[in-house]
């Protein structure tokens, strides 16, 4: 499974990002499973610690490197040992100054990436940020650059913290 994971800068919910994320690993597993078995009958220790490194491997997270949502992901990638693919945007100007197409074309970046993404998981409220006399949002951005890919895209509005 190749999951890119977007979301807003100023995301608050850790928890929801990391239970989201599970869930997907642990579909990822069962899926894994049932179709690579241990082929010599021998489910010895060392034999199912390969195989479990092999089905965490295959698990791909792909994030832009910015924000709270792509740290956390990032986080729990780390924690539980799945591959990780950054993808930073170039803000910098040459001459100093902000190149603000960085981050669209860092998420078209992703999007075409191979091998293609099975699903973009974006934690978004659904907001927009008003740059000069302009409406934006990078996770917006990403979300439409995932379904010109043809990468399902599945929305995750904020859940209330306790």
């Amino acid at each position: 499974m190749i999951v890119i994971v977007t979301g807003m800068r100023e995301w608050k919910n850790k928890d929801q990002v990391w239970r989201e994320l599970d869930e997907l690993l642990e579909n990822h597993s069962a899926s894994w499973l049932a179709s690579n078995s241990i082929h010599d009958g021998k489910r010895n220790e060392c034999s199912v610690a390969s195989f479990h490194r092999e089905m965490l491997k295959a698990f791909i997270l792909r994030h832009g490197k910015s924000g709270n949502v792509d740290i956390w992901a990032d986080y729990w990638g780390r924690e539980r040992g799945v591959t990780i693919e950054g993808f930073q945007a170039e803000w910098r100007l040459p001459g100093g100054g902000t190149d603000f197409s960085a981050g669209p074309r860092r998420n078209r970046s992703m999007a075409a990436a191979e091998p293609k993404t099975n699903l973009c998981l974006a934690f978004w409220d659904g907001t927009f940020q008003v740059r000069g006399k302009r409406s934006v949002s990078g996770t917006h951005d990403m979300i439409l650059a995932a379904l010109v890919a043809g990468i399902p895209v599945s929305i995750k509005p904020p859940e209330t913290l306790g």
